[in-house]
């Protein structure tokens, strides 16, 4: 995979069915229920219902998800390299 800017992230979601994330380091985990992903932003957290993965590119860093998705989270990376949640920020 080559190296993207760290701003340079798209996610569509088409219908709550359809999920396209691009500038995708790596698949932490993937199954049915959780896409685990590693990102140039952070992670990014997908839940849903028979979730599947329709495609990765690995040239272009992007990856294509289908199923029914119920939650995105996003997890930021901090200074320190250690990941935090937004909803974690808030609460502080």
């Amino acid at each position: 995979m080559n190296n993207n800017s760290v701003n340079n992230q798209d996610i569509f979601l088409r219908n709550r069915n359809d999920l396209t994330i691009s500038n995708v380091k790596k698949i932490i985990n993937l199954n049915e229920l959780l896409f685990d992903i590693d990102t140039g932003n952070g992670r990014i957290k997908v839940e849903g219902q028979n979730l599947e993965m329709v495609s990765l590119d690995n040239e272009k860093c992007i990856l294509i998800i289908k199923g029914s998705v119920d939650k995105i989270e996003f997890i930021e990376k901090t200074k320190k390299n250690k990941e935090q949640s937004f909803i974690a920020k808030i609460f502080k």
